[in-house]
């Protein structure tokens, strides 16, 4: 029925926490790159990338001025002149460089805090670069961190931070937070039914039960279906890509589906807003706590397809079925709690 689906949709509009949590969640999709960035900034400074730093090399050193790059000085004391005058931001110096064997480097930095954690942050991913050059010219192996056959993430780049904050953090989050928008409709939507006694005049209509809490769960589910949509295109946008779109959507609906079937069995169970919500804010939180504990765990599984990663179809299985299980308790449950104690 049209009427019931545009009527729960409508309170979108109404609760205010939902209208926040969509916001968030298009807000973080849209602004994913400098969030990432920003959170990262702030749980590890050293790990933020600088590329206009201004840096003087001084010394008998051409492999580490072929990588940083900077300006070139022939005598410490020039570049400390330089240094001084703010021509440069900060000092690299190696008198004689040895590329088979130990090379010590002497970097000179600013007082100022800002300028020094630019500078310092500029010079340690170069001298990262720097170490990786000499080992592959002396033979020497590098560790790479191998995510699966097709891609490889250097360990020693920072890059490999932010990547981690992506999809092991950031994608499950934007799932799970959907997933709570629609429970949250459908406990509002369900449990205004029963406090206005509205499903007294639904069952005057030609609808069985389960067709009118169908309706419900569709609602619901289609309010997470579009904000899907929606994030997974902003992050499109924001280069954030999702190696396998079908097996990814999959779980995430089968996640929406477990979580709107338990909301609905809370709203059945409660019959009214308050303390439906808070019963399910409890439990989803110790579910979303447990969801990071294990590769198992549905954020562990949407990690490793978001990335592309080695997968069992057993685990796609899995939560598939136990969305269908909960759905199938969810409506014969309320088959039998609605109509039946004179709601």
């Amino acid at each position: 029925m049209k009427e019931l689906i545009m009527k729960d949709l409508r309170l979108l509009v109404r609760e205010k926490t939902i209208v926040s949590l969509i916001f968030f969640l298009i807000f973080t999709a849209s602004f994913a790159s400098l969030v990432t960035y920003g959170l990262i900034f702030l749980s590890s400074p050293q790990y933020v990338q600088f590329s206009k730093a201004k840096i003087g090399v001084v010394g008998d050193c051409p492999i580490l001025k072929s990588v940083i790059k900077g300006k070139n000085y022939a005598d410490l004391e020039d570049a400390l002149r330089d240094f001084k005058l703010g021509n440069i931001d900060a000092i690299v110096y190696l008198p004689k460089e040895n590329a088979s064997s130990h090379n010590f480097v002497t970097v000179y930095l600013p007082k100022d805090e800002i300028a020094t954690f630019i500078a310092a942050s500029y010079i340690k991913e170069k001298l990262e670069l720097y170490e990786l050059k000499l080992r592959e010219m002396n033979g020497i192996e590098v560790v790479k961190l191998r995510v699966f056959s097709e891609k490889k993430v250097d360990y020693y780049k920072n890059y490999s931070v932010a990547f981690k904050f992506i999809y092991v953090a950031l994608i499950p989050l934007l799932v799970i937070t959907t997933a709570i928008v629609a429970s949250g409709l459908l406990i509002d939507s369900t449990t205004e039914e029963f406090e206005s006694r509205s499903f007294e005049i639904l069952m005057v209509a030609p609808m069985s039960k389960r067709k009118i809490l169908l309706y419900k769960i569709f609602s619901a589910f289609l309010v997470s279906t579009i904000l899907s949509a929606v994030w997974l295109l902003l992050l499109h946008l924001n280069g954030i890509e999702i190696a396998n779109i079908p097996l990814f959507s999959l779980v995430a609906f089968s996640v929406y589906l477990i979580f709107i079937s338990f909301a609905l069995l809370t709203s059945l169970i409660f019959k009214d807003r308050e303390r439906s919500q808070l019963f399910f804010s409890l439990i989803a939180a110790g579910v979303i706590a447990i969801s990071f504990a294990s590769k198992h765990s549905f954020a562990g599984v949407i990690t490793r397809i978001s990335v592309g990663s080695v997968f069992e179809i057993w685990e796609v299985a899995t939560y598939l079925a136990l969305a269908l299980v909960l759905l199938t308790i969810a409506l014969k449950f309320g088959e039998s709690r609605v109509g039946n104690d004179n709601i």
